[in-house]
């Protein structure tokens, strides 16, 4: 019954998907916010938060600005926009999140291994600018299952 509101297109069904986009993730944030403020000590607990404050910034400038740049737009005129980039520049763009995780390797170096902080700012990076591009398009089953595994996947992640 959900999906069928969803794809009248109608106030409440479109609604309630976008309110399931950002449950899944925030819920999951906060559990493990809320679990790490309480068990870990004050240095590590600080550690952890730079991490994350460093990930959402290069992981901001590796999307130049992707996200808010897509809601410009309608899904037509995207469409269009998306058909005229050429495999160029998609290799710069490619190109560009690879250094900005070099340079998220460096901060981190003392914590995490050069390739894991690499692998995790490119598709961090790439997540937000697909999660962006699912949203200019309306396709709001894709991005609830797209956080549901991204969820899934940070959990298990903090879980180890």
């Amino acid at each position: 019954m959900l999906s069928q509101k969803a794809k009248v297109n109608t106030f409440t069904g479109n609604t309630v998907w976008i309110f399931l986009t950002r449950f899944f993730p925030t819920l999951a944030n906060t559990l493990v916010l809320i679990f790490f403020s309480r068990q870990l000590d004050t240095d590590t607990y600080g550690a952890y938060q730079n991490f994350w404050v460093q990930l959402l910034l290069l992981s901001t400038l590796g999307a130049l600005g992707l996200q808010s740049f897509l809601f410009t737009y309608t899904p037509d005129v995207l469409a269009a926009i998306i058909k005229r980039f050429k495999t160029k520049q998609y290799i710069q763009l490619s190109i560009w999140v690879i250094l900005l995780g070099m340079v998220f390797a460096w901060l981190q170096a003392d914590k995490i291994s050069l390739p894991v902080s690499i692998a995790f700012l490119v598709v961090y990076s790439f997540t937000v600018i697909a999660e962006s591009i699912l949203l200019a398009f309306r396709y709001l089953k894709g991005i609830v299952v797209m956080n549901m595994l991204n969820m899934l996947m940070f959990l298990f992640i903090h879980y180890l």
